[in-house]
């Protein structure tokens, strides 16, 4: 029995999060009803339970009364997504719900070790060919808009736990091979933009571009898209750059997380 549960109603909230989860060999269960939620639980003898904050408040709250009165010790409670509702010291809060890879990180932080899964080992590394002058010489430009203002945040988590090739997409050889300058130029936007500035796209534009802008992205900091000197410099860089891409398509590119994101 899984000692992961996620108590949600919305299963477009929970797809993108399962996926990340088992991708990380986290093993969960998913379920829609608090009573079944901590029967699981205690069936496992404890574990990490997720509560949704989009069930409403007053459901949140009697949610976690319940587990507190079930379980005195042995359980994680962690509420994800805005709330009113009130809940004791102890409990934590994932502000955030639709930024799926902080999330993802606060879960496997918090579970037993035994439980927190074992993710493929990242391919042994390829001799790196020489960089093709048609790829990326001094002239060719990253034009990728950042469309950055200062009244825009996003809160990346600090450090990822990620293996290097986690969100990587093939290079596309006609795309440009990115440079020091352009990698501080993403991870400023990163850190500090929005998930359209990070992706380069407006609101009005479609998931379809979204997404298509995304894997672009992703596609360019792989290793094959970076320079040699980039990947050993910046290892930690390209794999937080990744997460927060994989996060702005996954939230981009879904309508109803579209919906709900506001850029802080």
């Amino acid at each position: 029995m899984p000692r992961l549960v996620i108590l949600s109603n919305s299963a477009e909230w929970r797809s993108p999060l399962r996926a990340m989860l088992r991708e990380r060999g986290v093993d969960l269960l998913e379920v829609d009803d608090a009573l079944d939620a901590l029967g699981a639980l205690r069936e496992a003898g404890g574990g990490l339970f997720v509560i949704h904050a989009e069930l409403g408040p007053d459901e949140v709250a009697m949610a976690l009364s319940a587990a507190a009165k079930r379980f005195p010790t042995g359980l994680t409670l962690i509420v994800a997504g805005p709330t009113s509702a009130t809940f004791a010291p102890g409990v934590l809060l994932h502000r955030e719900e639709a930024k799926f890879v902080g999330l993802c990180d606060l879960i496997t932080s918090n579970l037993p070790a035994d439980q927190r899964g074992n993710p493929a080992p990242a391919p042994a590394p390829r001799a790196e060919a020489a960089p093709s002058a048609s790829r990326f010489d001094s002239t060719t430009r990253f034009d990728t808009p950042t469309r950055f203002d200062s009244t825009t945040r996003f809160e990346a988590p600090r450090r990822y736990e990620l293996e290097p090739s986690a969100y990587a997409a093939p290079a596309d050889a006609g795309l440009p091979r990115l440079n020091s300058a352009h990698i501080q130029r993403l991870l400023h936007t990163a850190r500090h933009g929005s998930y359209y500035a990070l992706l380069g796209v407006t609101p009005q534009q479609s998931t379809e571009a979204a997404r298509e802008a995304a894997i672009n992205l992703l596609s360019q900091l792989s290793d094959e898209g970076v320079a040699p000197s980039v990947q050993e410099n910046f290892g930690e860089t390209l794999r937080e750059l990744r997460a927060a891409v994989a996060d702005a398509r996954d939230v981009l590119s879904t309508p109803a997380l579209r919906a709900r994101y506001q850029p802080i």
